[in-house]
């Protein structure tokens, strides 16, 4: 089953703000890493898809324009998985 970001925003969070990618449940080194590259805060997208994809195992549909870091907003959440996989297995 399919669900778009704004259909699942709009049943779980209201006025999302941005938020600090250290607030973020990923892995530590990820964190780590967006620090470095002075990656502070997060994109409207990433705000929304991010915390989708890491709490749901259903696909996402979302648009945003071009450079608004919908390439972060799913690539983080699937380095993440593969991380966690690999540290249990």
């Amino acid at each position: 089953m399919s669900i778009t970001i704004r259909e699942y925003i709009c049943q779980k969070y209201k006025n999302t703000q941005n938020m600090n990618f250290s607030e973020i449940k990923i892995n530590d080194s990820i964190k780590k890493s967006l620090v470095e590259l002075n990656f502070i805060s997060t994109t409207e997208i990433q705000t929304e898809a991010i915390p989708f994809l890491l709490n749901n195992k259903q696909d996402l549909i979302a648009l945003a324009q071009t450079g608004t870091g919908k390439t972060a907003a799913f690539g983080l959440p699937v380095i993440h998985q593969i991380i966690v996989q690999k540290d249990y297995t």
